[in-house]
Order: C-alpha cells, then sequence, then structure tokens
C-alpha cells in the first residue's frame, strides 16, 4: 500500500531515496484539505491569477488545465495545479457565499440541503409535536425582493390551521381556521374555557362577534326620494320611494325607517300609509295609516298650506338571505282628494325630500 485510504496521502516506503519529497507532497496535501476553503466550488476554468495554496472545485465539462477533472479539488501549489480526489461527506468552507458546503459525488452543495432532518431548534431543543423551536426574543421574516407571506396549510376543513398565544406555555387566544372554513378568532379563560370573539364567515366576510349583546348592526342602507308624488285614490299606490336590501343571515332582524314629508287638503282628507315589502303591507299590522296628524289648521284654504312630517320605525324579520324590496306607498282617506309626498296640496314646488332606510341587527 502506497498511501492512506481516505486522503490518498503517500507514504514513505522502506528503502526509500528522497524521503523527504514524499513527506513535503503528503503535507501540501493535508494543507489543502485540513480545514478545507473553496475559492469556487464548480470553476469552468482555471482561475487567472490564483493564490499560493487556493483551493478549487472544478466543475462538470472544465477546460484548460482542469480539463478531465470534473469533481477534484484543485490546489495551486509551487505554480502548478495539485489534484485531489474529494470524498462523499467532505466539507469545505465556500468563500463566494460564505456557507458550509459538503461533497456528494463529486458536487458541493449547501450543508443545509444535504439532510432533512425531523427536529431543528434554534437556541432551544426540539421536541414533537414541534419540529421547529425557536427561542429568541424576536423573529424576523423579510422580503427578498418583493413579498412576504407566511403559509399555514391544514389537511380538511375540520383541521386546525392557526396561530396560538401563551402564557407561561398555557394557552390565552388563537387566531385563524380552527375546526371550520370560517376565520375565528377566540380566547380562554383562566380556566382554558375558550370562547369565540370573533367570526368571519368564508362564503359572506360577514363579520360576526358571538359574545356581543343582541343587535350588533350588520349592514345597513338607505334610498331617497327627491321628487314630489301625488295620488286621489283611496286604494295604495307606489310613491317611487323604494329600498332593495339583502340580508346576511336569514335570523336577522331588519329595523325599517321612513321620514316622510306629507301634504294634503287635511281638512277634507289625510294620506295614509303603507310600508310594504316586495308589494305586501308589513306596516301598519291594521287597515288604517298608522300615523297621526295632530293638526288641520284654523280653515280648510290654509289646511292645503301645510306639510307633516311623518316618522315610521318598524322591526321585520323576513326570515331570508335573498333580496328583499321595501316600498312607500300612498292612498287618499277620501277618494278624490289629492294627498301628496314632498309637496303640500297648494302648488307643486317640492318641500322636501323623504328617506327610506333598512339596517340589519344580529
Amino acid at each position: 500500500m502506497s498511501q492512506t485510504d481516505r486522503l490518498a496521502l503517500p507514504y514513505i516506503m522502506a528503502a526509500q531515496a528522497q524521503k523527504h519529497v514524499t513527506h513535503n507532497e503528503a503535507i501540501r496535501a493535508l494543507d489543502a484539505l485540513v480545514q478545507l476553503v473553496l475559492d469556487e466550488t464548480a470553476a469552468a476554468a482555471p482561475p487567472g491569477s490564483p493564490a499560493d495554496g487556493a483551493c478549487v472545485g472544478v466543475g462538470t465539462g472544465a477546460t484548460g488545465a482542469f480539463a478531465g477533472r470534473d469533481g477534484t479539488v484543485a490546489q495551486w501549489v509551487d505554480g502548478a495545479w495539485m489534484f485531489h480526489d474529494p470524498g462523499d461527506g467532505w466539507a469545505a468552507y465556500d468563500k463566494a457565499t460564505g456557507e458550509i458546503v459538503v461533497n456528494q459525488s463529486g458536487t458541493w452543495v449547501r450543508a443545509s440541503l444535504v439532510s432533512d432532518p425531523a427536529l431543528f431548534g434554534i437556541n432551544a431543543s426540539a421536541s414533537l409535536p414541534n419540529r421547529l423551536t425557536v427561542s429568541s426574543a424576536a423573529a424576523l421574516f423579510n422580503h427578498e425582493g418583493d413579498d412576504a407571506q407566511i403559509f399555514v396549510n391544514r389537511a380538511t376543513d375540520t383541521d386546525t390551521a392557526s396561530f396560538l398565544f401563551e402564557t407561561g406555555f398555557a394557552p390565552n387566544a388563537e387566531f385563524g381556521l380552527t375546526g371550520s372554513g370560517d376565520f375565528t378568532m377566540k380566547v380562554a379563560d383562566t380556566g382554558a374555557v375558550w370562547r369565540d370573539a370573533l367570526t368571519i364567515d368564508r362564503d359572506t366576510g360577514e363579520v360576526a362577534f358571538p359574545q356581543t349583546a343582541a343587535g350588533i348592526v350588520r349592514q345597513s342602507d338607505m334610498a331617497d326620494l327627491a321628487t314630489a308624488f301625488t295620488t286621489n285614490m283611496a286604494t295604495m299606490q307606489a310613491t317611487g320611494l323604494s329600498l332593495s336590501f339583502t340580508p346576511l343571515r336569514a335570523s336577522s332582524r331588519l329595523l325599517v325607517r321612513a321620514s316622510l314629508v306629507l301634504g294634503a287638503r287635511f281638512w277634507q282628507t289625510y294620506p295614509e300609509v303603507s310600508l310594504r315589502r316586495d308589494g305586501s303591507k308589513v306596516w301598519p299590522a291594521s287597515t288604517a295609516s298608522g300615523l297621526n296628524f295632530p293638526y288641520k289648521a284654523d280653515s280648510d284654504a290654509n289646511s292645503s298650506l301645510h306639510v307633516y312630517c311623518g316618522e315610521i320605525a318598524f322591526i321585520d324579520t323576513p326570515g331570508t338571505t335573498s333580496a328583499v324590496t321595501y316600498d312607500i306607498a300612498l292612498a287618499s282617506n277620501t277618494a278624490s282628494y289629492d294627498v301628496h309626498l314632498n309637496r303640500n296640496d297648494t302648488d307643486t314646488t317640492v318641500r322636501g325630500v323623504s328617506t327610506l332606510s333598512v339596517t340589519e341587527l344580529a
């Protein structure tokens, strides 16, 4: 045997002449391979001006003095290249990247890519189920040119993908996907009883606060009518003041409000008012108009000068998540006498704006 098994260092043979040459060759190899530092890990050609003792990993298909030396470590010694065959598992420092690299079948790869550790701890000991454990005052995830995202993936809708916050390893709060498709934020008291504080429906985007008292507003909308309407019919007529509304939940209550500017020759008649949903009256419950007119002026003629501001507030439960349409209808209490919305009975001047609003309550 003329050389060592692992580093191929030459042995000094018995009765060998010029033993110092063999010894020096082995020393040079050790100088390169112990605490190995590579200027490059896959050089395609020899560098132009290598420093004495410089080592280079030779890449595939290299040219020049590196031709036919694929996968070797080239060492610059006394103005010439000396080549070493690295074995699997050899480690080196890559000067170009500042990383530790490991040889695999003649290719140098980052040490972090060599294996797939089942557990990994940073300033801490990792153990199941926490395969990654970090003990640090802070952690930073920085962008690499543009975006920065964290992905938490679960297997099915009934599993959990969340962030959990603890004090002394006792859980206090959690947010994420916790057993359903809806986003949930929950808290735990000292007895570890969990309560949902906020949920966001994944289908509608609706935000709910389960621990909040009933009456919280889910959504609202309003419509107005700035033109005048007149009828002398004894049957209900659409005024043009209407609002289409789509409830988020079938169980919701809808607070329907109307602010109406009403006119008539009040000594002779008055406006009967109906609030309708999809064409059917929902207010008032009786056949009456539901509005009281507190005055009729001091004379028949003067009763035509007035407008009356009527207010309606009504709770409706349509029991649907489909769109419903509310509208205001008027009729004359005495047929053939005009009643008006947004004007009096004297002229056609618009005297106000009537409004209709719907507020959805939890």
